[in-house]
């Protein structure tokens, strides 16, 4: 959908099957882009697809895409079971789900900034940068990392940075203050 039409185009094998034509006016949906999947066993080998990896993996893009609303439905199963991603608060919806049935000792810390870095050509290109946190009484740490959208499953230099620039905060915020509480103002940390 474009610009209050509909385009279509089907494909086959990976190419062209139809070229791309208009195929209805529409004034009431908004412009997207929705495409329907079913498998080609002359290339795929017959298995059946996990539809939970498939619906995690589409959770994990719209907690990345505040934007985007992603829809699945697998139509193997009678009735047709369909999910409908879409989280406007990004990673902060996925803290806050996360920790549902937690008990938080403060809200959820959450910035987003976009920064420019420098290539090997000392060349500038923006990177965009999301953190969403928040402690709770639980002994149990969870964490989750995404680059480019794809989660990173086994942490890497980021979560570790993260975790050391949290650490050394506290006990900067510690060191500092007299009376030290488990409740941490933390607009005072930088």
């Amino acid at each position: 959908r474009y610009n209050n039409t509909i385009w279509k185009r089907a494909y086959r094998e990976g190419l062209p099957y139809t070229p791309q034509q208009k195929y209805q006016s529409t004034t009431h949906e908004p412009d997207g882009v929705e495409i329907t999947f079913q498998p080609d066993f002359t290339i795929f080998d017959a298995n059946d697809f996990d539809y939970d990896l498939i619906a995690q993996r589409c959770r994990d893009i719209a907690y990345t895409l505040p934007h985007l609303t992603i829809e699945i439905e697998d139509q193997r199963e009678n009735p047709v079971k369909r999910e409908t991603f879409h989280y406007p608060d990004g990673l902060k919806a996925l803290v806050r789900d996360l920790n549902r049935n937690k008990n938080s000792i403060q809200g959820i810390i959450h910035h987003a900034d976009e920064i420019e870095l420098r290539d090997r050509n000392d060349k500038p290109y923006p990177v965009y940068i999301e953190l969403a946190l928040q402690f709770t009484d639980s002994h149990e740490t969870i964490e989750r990392a995404f680059v480019n959208t794809l989660a990173t499953e086994l942490a890497g230099t980021h979560i570790n940075a993260l975790r050391s620039v949290i650490q050394s905060q506290i006990s900067d915020y510690l060191a500092s203050n007299e009376n030290p509480s488990l409740f941490i103002d933390w607009s005072k940390i930088s």
